[in-house]
Parts: structure tokens; C-alpha cells; sequence
């Protein structure tokens, strides 16, 4: 199995902003990689998507 390129977690990031935004979904609070993640996209959704 290969390693997810750079690009591939642009798309995670966009795509998760896009959703975060559309739907008013809160992620999860707690802790872990997936948590930490999804929080710092949605902390920032806006910002990533104007770009």
C-alpha cells in the first residue's frame, strides 16, 4: 500500500471545510490524530475555502 501523497490531504481538507460549512456539522471533541484534524479544518473552514 502507498502513502497518501500531499494532494490527497488538500482534498481531505477542502472536502471536510465544504461539508463542516454546508451542513453545520460540529466534529467531535476529544483527543487523537482524527480529532485534532477535523478540528484545526473546522476552526479554519472559511479560510480554506476562499482559496
Amino acid at each position: 500500500m502507498k502513502t497518501p501523497g500531499l494532494d490527497y490531504y488538500r482534498r481531505v481538507k477542502t472536502g471536510l471545510a465544504a461539508t463542516y460549512a454546508k451542513y453545520g456539522i460540529v466534529p467531535p471533541g476529544g483527543s487523537g490524530l482524527n480529532v485534532c484534524m477535523c478540528r484545526d479544518i473546522y476552526a479554519r473552514r472559511d479560510s480554506i475555502l476562499s482559496r
